[in-house]
């Protein structure tokens, strides 16, 4: 199973982000071996709709 994991940085080892629409970086991680595909957020800086970006972004990336 394939999950997006919200985090402060581009591998695995990096620490889960406690928000979404602002966290520095998504990672998409393959349950199965721990694999994952790293996606730096550019809505990271938005003043407002930052989550709704990071959805859109998730979603266009082929994550979700």
């Amino acid at each position: 199973m394939k999950v997006v994991v919200s985090s402060v940085g581009p591998d695995i080892e990096s620490a889960v982000s406690g928000v979404f629409g602002r966290a520095p970086y998504f990672l998409e991680v393959d349950t199965a071996d721990l694999s994952c595909r790293a996606l730096k957020n550019p809505a990271v800086e938005q003043s407002s709709g930052a989550g709704i970006e990071a959805a859109l972004l998730c979603s266009t990336a082929g994550f979700l």
